[in-house]
């Protein structure tokens, strides 16, 4: 029965449980998570990039100014940066 003194890891006969944590994922997989959390953490970068461009042409569509739609781009990439430290902050008690 578990109860609030058993212990989370538990030793194995090949070491601590700890070590084990580590081989969860096989080397092929690890690369793929680290390749896809690279790229979504380099995405808010890549959309900035293709906004700053058609600046003029947002704000004639929009009938707005070019300051406006260059707050709202700097905004966004702002957003995005407060957003990846609370995901940090939280990814800490996911497990």
């Amino acid at each position: 029965m578990v109860s609030e003194e058993s212990p989370l890891l538990t030793s194995t006969r090949d070491g601590p449980a700890y070590e084990s944590i580590y081989d969860r994922f096989s080397p092929d997989q690890k690369r793929w998570i680290v390749f896809v959390v690279s790229f979504a953490g380099l995405l808010p970068m890549f959309v900035s990039a293709t906004f700053v461009p058609s600046i003029p042409q947002i704000a004639k569509d929009l009938h707005s100014t070019h300051a406006i739609v260059s707050l709202s781009v700097s905004l966004s990439i702002f957003a995005s940066a407060v957003g990846a430290l609370v995901w940090a902050a939280y990814s800490s008690f996911c497990e």
